[in-house]
């Protein structure tokens, strides 16, 4: 059996919520793992950025895959 891992960032637990509920009411992803608050440092629009997020990890098949990538 192959499993598909996918790891995203939110900008808080509200989204956080919607996004792993919305994939596994879609049967999307068998499982979605909370990590809670992390702190990303990241380029953008020519300097150093901070911003707190949640961490998401999907655990899907590859034939759903690309649909929840969508």
């Amino acid at each position: 059996m192959v499993v598909v891992l996918m790891l995203t960032t939110v900008p808080d637990a509200a989204t956080a919520a919607v996004l792993a509920d919305g994939a596994l009411d879609a049967r999307l992803a068998a499982c979605v793992s909370e990590f809670g608050a992390i702190k990303s440092r990241y380029h953008w629009q020519g300097k150093v950025e901070t911003a707190d997020e949640i961490q998401l990890l999907f655990k899907t098949s590859p034939v759903r895959s690309l649909e929840l990538e969508r």
